[in-house]
């Protein structure tokens, strides 16, 4: 069995904003796999700042997997060292894995949508930036006929952002919007975020409060203003805490990015726990390259959910991999074959 790595440094179109700060690029590394004659490949996607393990070592990491891969050594022994210490690696295992049992490239989740013939119900992604720039990428969402629209808010809220959803809410009185603080918000900024929200009728806010305010979540969702979804909860969670976590917050949606949360295996857990406490989720890509993001739909298609998805970010970069994956309206598809 062999094993080797590749680094591949994604550069965006255009600065993408969030509450955390801007990126101009993000690397990935590519995880090859040989066993028993086939070939699989995994993108081991981080990202700076919230991957648990953006860590100085984490080449040395890859070194370290691709070695111990080549001695023979057990899944469940791999798992055990990497999945949650280093959750990226472990989800670019599980592709290539994958693709090696499917024999055939870039199978992952057989169904329909590996096919290419079911799309995927996606949201509308709006980047922080200028007033007008936001407003710009509301329009081109509204004329590829997008019904649900996603925005980053961060502490400037009542500054910037509270008018412009206002604006869309006035012109498009059914159309669904999401929010995405990243974790901005104290406790009280939050509820009188959540209360301007509550008045434009916003479906959800995506982390409203740093990771660790499990109380203070609790106390926000209480008010009953509107739903909260759990993101980067999730990722820093420890794993012997999650259904604490779930049933502690009072939250309403879990969001799940695989290639945070130490690939689908990890992703299946947390489905579980949420259906156990009747909490609905969905599938967010996290600025992986088309490979990464060729994976995470396949795996959206499979768990039958009618919510949008956040899987539209194909198109971010300038040197992407290729890819058979393309937007039609608010739906992402996969190109059949020639």
């Amino acid at each position: 069995m062999k094993a080797l790595w590749k680094k591949h440094i994604l550069q965006f179109k255009r600065s993408a904003g969030t509450s955390r700060g801007s990126l101009l690029q993000k690397p990935s590394y590519l995880l090859y796999l040989q066993k028993e004659g086939r070939l699989g490949v995994g993108e081991c996607s981080l990202l700076p700042g919230l991957s648990i393990d953006d860590k100085p070592d984490y080449e040395s990491q890859l070194d370290l997997f691709c070695s111990l891969w080549e001695e023979g050594t057990s899944v469940d022994e791999l798992r055990l060292q990497f999945q949650f210490a280093w959750p990226s690696i472990w989800f670019g295992f599980e592709m290539a894995l994958l693709e090696i049992e499917n024999k055939e490239a870039a199978m992952f989740f057989p169904s329909l949508f590996s096919l290419g013939r079911m799309g995927l119900l996606t949201n509308g992604l709006v980047w922080m930036g200028s007033a007008e720039y936001q407003w710009q990428q509301c329009e081109m969402l509204l004329e590829k006929k997008f019904q649900c629209i996603k925005f980053k808010i961060g502490v400037d809220y009542f500054d910037s952002s509270e008018k412009l959803l206002q604006r869309l809410r006035d012109a498009n009185p059914d159309i669904t919007i999401r929010v995405d603080a990243n974790g901005a918000f104290d406790l009280n900024l939050a509820k009188a975020v959540l209360k301007s929200l509550k008045r434009m009728n916003v479906h959800s806010i995506e982390q409203p409060l740093a990771v660790g305010k499990w109380t203070e979540t609790n106390e926000l969702a209480s008010d009953d203003l509107i739903p909260i979804a759990l993101d980067e909860e999730l990722i820093f969670c420890q794993k012997d805490r999650r259904e604490e976590l779930i049933e502690t917050s009072l939250a309403s949606y879990i969001v799940l990015k695989p290639s945070l949360l130490g690939g689908f295996k990890s992703s299946d857990h947390w489905i579980r726990l949420a259906k156990k406490r009747k909490i609905d989720f969905w599938i967010t890509s996290a600025l992986e390259g088309n490979i990464g993001l060729q994976a995470i739909a396949q795996y959206a298609a499979v768990q039958n959910i009618d919510m949008p998805q956040g899987l539209g970010t194909g198109s971010l970069y300038l040197n992407n991999f290729p890819s058979d994956l393309e937007m039609r309206g608010e739906f992402l598809w996969k190109k059949m074959g020639e």
